[in-house]
């Protein structure tokens, strides 16, 4: 029963929450219609016209949100107020002040938005990294992000720096002859021209109407009526703040160009391997090189130590005889640098598989049998004792328990 109750009761309040906001949103049509009608109402002596076909000319027989953004003529820049000052009855709006549109003069050149990327290497990327923040600033640019990581072999870098539109082409220029070598370059434009002029038009409409709904807002002397207007003024207002700040970020963007610089280290460092350094004549041995810097493609040089060489990135080589061998790389850049990697004793060969080779190794396999018997033998004596109390306490114990049994039986 008391389920029960609780759920009528439910139902009864979104009921009447229903039908309280169906009044309230047809009030505040018809109150900001009332509104617009008095300010336009006819003097005495002239005819009075039929309310109906009054708010359908002025738009009122549709939602209040709807006819604001609907057949309204946006006034030229140059005739729009820049302030409340020129409203009605010179009455102070309700807002403490307007907000200025900065798209009220729209420019006739194309706003070009531009950015590039560059993958270059270069002989320092420290200096580089230094010379290229001081060229943004020198050019009224400033630099965006910057990230350097290093380690005992290699050196990376990432700059982004923004500069003007205007000194797009001379930075460019200037960073290409910063590089040893120009790996990839990236340039892109897009022109957000006619975007801007859609965000200028939109602006100024939702001015327009901030500016409607302000003069209606001090006329009305109701709280719902006050309350009702408010809410379009926050969202109109809200509006022009999102419109605003995408203009401001168009405006930004086509005014500086953003590039963003990958710096190799174009010094030239190399590390050899093989896949072991112990064989037997005969095994073949997997090489190869680890390469940091430099500007590619590389060549090779290989020396094996017994005479045999080879010009490939990671050759396989079989050693004929026994002995300690030395190896040495020699690679070399695109651009003529070169870096060498030698290892002295690196490689080890032993004599191949021979008969004496299987005695040996079977007579050393019964010597590791034989000496592990030994050593379970000795664990066994030096735990006699222990393993002897252990044994007399089962025997007795089990004796107890048999004895216990026939008693019983």
């Amino acid at each position: 029963m008391k389920k029960r109750w609780i759920i009528i009761i439910a139902v009864l309040v979104l009921l009447a929450s229903f039908i309280v906001y169906q009044y309230f949103t047809t009030n505040s049509n018809r109150v900001i219609g009332d509104l617009l009608i008095a300010e336009i109402q006819p003097s005495a002596g002239t005819a009075v016209t039929d309310r109906s076909v009054t708010e359908h000319e002025l738009g009122l027989d549709v939602p209040v949100y709807v006819q604001a953004f609907r057949n309204i003529s946006v006034p030229s820049p140059q005739s729009f107020p820049a302030n409340t000052s020129t409203l009605p009855n010179n009455k102070a709006p309700i807002l403490s002040q307007t907000i200025p549109s900065p798209g009220s003069i729209i420019s006739s050149q194309p706003m070009i938005v531009r950015t590039a990327g560059l993958n270059m290497a270069v002989n320092d990327i420290t200096v580089s990294m230094a010379q290229i923040t001081q060229l943004a600033y020198d050019n009224n640019g400033f630099v965006v992000s910057a990230d350097k990581t290093s380690s005992d072999k290699s050196i990376s870098g990432v700059i982004g720096i923004r500069i003007p539109s205007a000194q797009f082409e001379n930075v460019m220029n200037s960073l290409r002859d910063m590089a040893v070598k120009v790996t990839s370059e990236n340039i892109s434009a897009s022109d957000v021209s006619q975007e801007y002029t859609d965000l200028s038009a939109k602006l100024r409409n939702s001015e327009t109407v901030l500016a409607q709904l302000t003069q209606i807002m001090q006329k009305a002397d109701k709280i719902e009526d006050v309350l009702a207007v408010q809410k379009q003024l926050t969202d109109t207002q809200q509006d022009i703040e999102v419109t605003k700040g995408r203009m401001q970020y168009l405006e930004q963007t086509s005014a500086m160009s953003l590039i963003t610089v990958n710096l190799q280290q174009s010094t030239l460092i190399v590390t050899l391997s093989a896949g072991t350094s112990y064989a037997r004549t005969n095994d073949k041995i997997g090489f190869a090189v680890n390469i940091q810097g430099g500007i590619g493609p590389f060549s090779y040089q290989w020396d094996f130590g017994d005479g045999a060489k080879s010009v490939e990135a990671e050759p396989w080589h079989k050693y004929g005889a026994a002995g300690n061998y030395i190896i040495t790389v020699t690679v070399i850049d695109d651009k003529g640098n070169k870096a060498v990697d030698t290892r002295s004793d690196y490689i080890n060969i032993l004599a191949g598989w021979s008969p004496r080779d299987i005695l040996d190794g079977a007579w050393r396999g019964m010597i590791s049998f034989f000496r592990f018997l030994y050593v379970i033998l000795v664990w066994l004596l030096m735990f006699s004792p222990l393993i002897i109390v252990i044994g007399l306490i089962w025997y007795f114990t089990r004796r107890s328990l048999k004895r216990h049994k026939t008693k019983v039986a």
